[in-house]
């Protein structure tokens, strides 16, 4: 997977005491689990205002074993991973699920030659047992392209299933978690049904300019970006059955020479779709477009809008932007350098699309898995949250100077952006519950 992101190469220097929040947990959270990585890089689950201490759910952790990317479904079981290749000294893939009460997890699938790339849950239950649910991997394998290994649990039982393979590859589940909308070989849109053991079918369209597909969190409704004949635009079109409907037509395909990427995500509940497009020059704006009358509803001040994140209400937007050395962080201390590493610097900001309003929130410099979540941000927005369950807080992974990567915790709806870091870590993402 790839993108083209402006990052400033900058460092930082920041002045503050590990650990120290800018106010009292209790008083910060009421709802979900952030699962992380941390600095030990095994995995951790903390109920916020709730737990103390956080729970690890593994402790085997070394140099060349560590874990990777926790995520979680929408019926509160958690994936895990291991081993991260870059550290690793066998190419070996393991697949862990914690069940519902995290109190226990199982080894569902292993395999030498093969690695993590991405997760990414089934958001319904599928049809055998009371317990049934998909969980699609994409897999790296030595001297080959990526596949999708389909890992079905069901009442104690697992089934594994190959289900496709290509280089790229991204895809999307449907609501009801019975079909998958693939994004392959940068040429390729298939439709695969999970009950059915027929092959991936290809749909007739000309896909350009984008990396992952979108299916809308209900129906079959579905957004891609596809090429508009020889016009050198692209348009996004929303796709329901055999019809295609433009929401967006006139996309650059280039700017000044390099090709435009476009990234989309569907509110929540359906009505809106938020885009920008970026290229190696920086990013468009936030455009938000009303699916049923193709209107632009609002769209954000700020350029280079690197990647965005819905509220789980819909009502606003998380979005990134390129930051500037020597603006305040929400921990206390100023944005700066960190020494001998050259790191870019992001804004966390929020629209509000029912108010049309903007508001600055933190500047920080991410983990490089933090960075790797947001330059693929397009599909892990599909599987992976950065908000809370009640759209007040987002949580993310920085470095700082002179001491271990932190977990944040940002609240976006204090007069002034107050931050909490409840543990050391590398990624976190929040429970859909």
């Amino acid at each position: 997977m790839r993108v083209y992101l402006r990052i400033l190469t900058v460092v930082w220097l920041l002045a503050l005491s590990a650990l120290t929040g800018a106010q009292d947990a209790s008083d910060l959270f009421g709802q979900g689990v952030i699962a992380y990585i941390g600095t030990d890089h095994n995995v951790y689950i903390l109920r916020p205002g709730i737990d103390e201490h956080p729970t690890a759910l593994t402790s085997d952790s070394a140099r060349n074993r560590r874990y990777v990317f926790p995520t979680w479904s929408t019926d509160d079981r958690l994936a895990f991973f291991c081993c991260d290749l870059t550290f690793s000294d066998n190419f070996v893939l393991q697949v862990f699920v914690a069940s519902s009460d995290l109190t226990a997890a199982k080894l569902l699938y292993e395999a030498e030659n093969e690695g993590y790339t991405y997760a990414y849950w089934s958001p319904s239950a599928c049809d055998e047992g009371s317990i049934c649910r998909d969980l699609a991997v994409l897999v790296t394998r030595l001297s080959d392209t990526f596949k999708v290994e389909l890992i079905r649990q069901s009442d104690g039982m697992v089934s594994v299933r190959t289900a496709g393979t290509g280089a790229p590859f991204y895809f999307s589940w449907n609501g009801d978690g019975h079909r998958m909308l693939w994004h392959r070989n940068n040429r390729q849109v298939s439709l695969f049904d999970t009950a059915s053991s027929a092959e991936a079918s290809d749909l007739s369209v000309v896909p350009n300019g984008f990396q992952a597909p979108a299916w809308a969190p209900t129906g079959d409704k579905a957004a891609l970006v596809l090429a508009e004949g020889q016009t050198q635009t692209n348009a996004l079109v929303i796709i329901d059955g055999d019809s295609q409907t433009v929401l967006v037509r006139g996309i650059p395909q280039f700017v000044r020479g390099f090709p435009n990427t476009v990234a989309m995500s569907w509110s929540p509940d359906g009505k809106y779709i938020a885009y920008r497009a970026v290229n190696r020059l920086g990013a468009s704006t936030l455009l938000v477009v009303d699916v049923e009358t193709a209107q632009l509803t609002v769209s954000s001040d700020d350029l280079d809008v690197l990647a965005f994140f819905w509220s789980p209400d819909s009502k606003k937007i998380a979005y990134i932007t390129p930051g500037t050395q020597g603006e305040p962080s929400a921990n206390g201390g100023i944005v700066t350098r960190i020494q001998d590493a050259p790191a870019p610097i992001f804004t966390w900001s929020i629209l509000d699309v029912e108010n049309e309003t903007e508001t600055d929130l933190a500047t920080f410099i991410p983990t490089s898995s933090m960075l790797y979540f947001l330059a693929y941000f397009d599909q892990f927005s599909q599987s992976h949250r950065v908000w809370s369950p009640d759209g007040r807080h987002l949580t993310y992974a920085e470095q700082v100077e002179g001491a271990p990567s932190l977990i944040s915790v940002l609240d976006t709806q204090s007069d002034r952006p107050v931050v909490w870091n409840p543990a050391h870590g590398e990624f976190s993402t929040w429970s859909f519950n």
